[in-house]
């Protein structure tokens, strides 16, 4: 359904997330995972920034995360 998000460099995956369940008045954001070897460089902020952007703007009012 175009709710997987990933950032790739050098073929490597560095961060995917996924918009899980989804409604007209919320959804969950899921699986969020940053590669080890990347962790602490800011793609958390920026990744989970982008896919919350994407959520808000074109799924629903409400997004939270399931962890």
């Amino acid at each position: 359904s175009g709710r997987s998000f990933a950032r790739v460099e050098n073929g490597k995956v560095v961060f995917k997330a996924e918009i899980g369940a989804a409604t007209a008045e919320a959804c969950q954001i899921q699986g969020v995972w940053v590669a080890p070897e990347f962790r602490g460089r800011g793609h958390s902020e920026t990744g989970m920034a982008a896919v919350v952007e994407f959520a808000l703007r074109d799924v629903a009012p409400v997004v939270s995360l399931y962890v």
